[in-house]
């Protein structure tokens, strides 16, 4: 079963890059959503997760002894995969988004405490670097996460530690210019995927343990609609988002008792 929700009042703005003085305002959503792709193929009986990136090809991971992930890359459909370079033979990585000229950036470590964790960037030529991290009025960053990139933005969570725990917040890299800006997010928001405008899609938690599905752009945050009135769906999770930012895609747990949980396909569409 699939459920399409469709939103409301999309309307198309400029790439941030070129429209920095003001911003129209971000879509607003209402209504219903329908399935989404399963991006992990079996190759040796060994799960490879990718990530497509049109006419960049596919990158992913190929699963090594003992919980270890090498990032990979195929440069089209028919050639193999390649091993992309780590720093180091202690390292292992997983890539997270592609852009369409083969860009790759993942996240990258020698060690499997969160600390040790660094986010990566693959030039199309196959070389490295480790991504920098974000410089905050209150201080530099201990690391940028990043969890897609397109159009040349580097969507992804800033990490901060501050007595206590760490702090946590979206922002986004324009690689042209090597510059961070903050998107406006409330409180718990975690992202998943990025557009071409540097927007975040992702989920915002609440404090019953419920979460959101959102849309986070310039301007704000576009809450998506619950899929049909009266199901008893719960926990949505998009996963996906169109370059536009008009098509995010993900599931939704459904809840029926007497039965186990499953996950229903959802696409979230702007009209």
């Amino acid at each position: 079963m699939m459920l399409v929700v469709v939103a409301t009042g999309c309307s198309r703005t400029s790439d941030p890059k070129t429209q920095p003085a003001t911003t129209p305002p971000p879509p607003t959503a209402s209504d219903r959503g329908h399935g989404v792709h399963n991006d992990s193929v079996y190759k040796d009986r060994a799960p490879v997760h990718q990530r497509r990136g049109h006419r960049g090809g596919r990158a992913g991971v190929r699963p090594q002894r003992r919980g270890r992930h090498r990032p990979v890359r195929w440069r089209t459909l028919t050639s193999p995969a390649a091993d992309l370079p780590l720093p180091g033979p202690g390292w292992d990585g997983t890539v997270t988004g592609l852009d369409e000229d083969g860009t790759a950036v993942g996240t990258i470590s020698d060690g499997f405490a969160p600390s040790r964790t660094r986010g990566y960037l693959w030039h199309p030529d196959g070389t490295g670097e480790f991504l920098p991290v974000p410089v905050t009025p209150q201080g530099n960053a201990s690391a940028f996460w990043p969890v897609s990139v397109r159009n040349g933005w580097v969507v992804g969570t800033m990490r901060r530690a501050v007595p206590g725990g760490m702090m946590t917040a979206t922002m986004r890299l324009d690689l042209a210019t090597g510059e961070f800006t903050w998107l406006p997010e409330p409180a718990e928001f975690y992202p998943v995927a990025g557009t071409a405008r540097g927007w975040a899609v992702g989920r915002l938690g609440l404090e019953a343990g419920a979460t959101r599905a959102v849309l986070l752009t310039d301007a704000g945050v576009v809450e998506l609609p619950e899929p049909e009135a009266g199901r008893d769906e719960r926990d949505p999770m998009p996963s996906v988002v169109s370059d536009d930012g008009r098509i995010i895609a993900g599931t939704h747990t459904e809840w029926v008792p007497g039965r186990p949980r499953s996950g229903v396909p959802v696409r979230w569409q702007c009209r």
